[in-house]
């Protein structure tokens, strides 16, 4: 195993983040045992992000993204600047709201080496505006169709292969049309991956605190109120389109012959029942079986 120690390529996507984006940064740059760059793309911010931002300015690599809207385009946008990455080993995604436990990148590389895997994602520790802590674990059960339905697990989470980037990075610049409508970054990531067949190892270990405020809707997928966000979302068609697009990226990278995907379009046909895709759904759909019932819902009122 390499023993020097890795050099990793941090992608942040800012956008108003002017309360938190100060700690996050500093996690990062404070990394044990990791050679950071940090490269840090604001999407015009209305705040102070992009003066508090400045502050690192001879620490990290920064760029003023004027031409797209949207987190995901943010690090779409940051993904393409990058045309010589032979200076890193792995990558990783950042949120600006976030914290980096400090051994975060030599724990993870670590154990993706002793598990010859090429991309990862771990469970995150939850934290709320009073300080407190929940652990949310990572679904680590891996079916024959998740990556149609959702991603490997929270993008923060994130550290991958150089030689994943470049993949990821070609797709996004031959296809910027098509992603450029994908709202989710990592889910992308997982979907590659996934249809590349790239050993995708999944971390017990939380190296994250992730913050749960009014403004990171996704942090709170695990109360009622983000139950309640997924079905809003699924009754209003968002989900749906977003399957569709998945389905467009997998069809698009690859030749993948996966039998999900006519299934999906089975209830669409003459001769068809609702049956299949809901049996389909609960055996090799998503990972964890309430997000399956929640989608299953979906099948019911014709929102899948």
């Amino acid at each position: 195993m390499n023993s020097s120690p890795p050099r990793v390529l941090v992608l942040l996507a800012a956008y108003n983040g002017e309360a938190f984006i100060e700690d996050q940064i500093q996690s990062i740059l404070n990394q044990k045992h990791a050679l950071i760059t940090l490269a840090i793309s604001d999407n015009n911010s209305t705040d102070n992000t992009e003066k508090k931002i400045r502050k690192f300015k001879n620490k990290i690599i920064f760029f003023k993204n004027k031409q797209t809207k949207g987190s995901a385009n943010n690090f779409y946008f940051l993904v393409k600047k990058f045309k010589n990455i032979d200076d890193y080993d792995y990558v990783a995604f950042s949120d600006q709201d976030d914290i980096f436990l400090l051994n975060k990148f030599v724990s993870q590389i670590k154990l993706m080496r002793e598990k010859k895997a090429f991309a990862s994602s771990s469970s995150i520790l939850s934290i709320n505006r009073k300080n407190n802590l929940r652990l949310i674990p990572i679904k680590q059960k891996i079916t024959e169709s998740d990556y149609i339905f959702e991603g490997g697990g929270q993008g923060c989470t994130f550290v991958f292969d150089v030689s994943v980037f470049s993949i990821y990075q070609k797709f996004i610049q031959e296809n910027f049309n098509l992603v450029s409508n994908f709202y989710f970054h990592d889910w992308l990531l997982y979907i590659i991956c996934r249809t590349n067949k790239i050993k995708w190892l999944f971390i017990e270990h939380p190296y994250t605190l992730y913050r749960q405020h009014e403004n990171n809707l996704l942090g709170n997928r695990y109360t009622i109120n983000g139950l309640s966000l997924r079905i809003k979302r699924i009754i209003s068609g968002w989900y749906k389109a977003q399957i569709r697009l998945a389905i467009q990226i997998v069809q698009t990278k690859t030749n993948d012959n996966n039998k999900f995907l006519s299934l999906l379009y089975a209830d669409k046909r003459s001769g068809y029942g609702s049956i299949k895709l809901m049996l389909g759904i609960l055996a090799n759909g998503r990972r964890s079986l309430i997000d399956n019932v929640v989608l299953i819902i979906g099948v019911l009122i014709g929102k899948v």
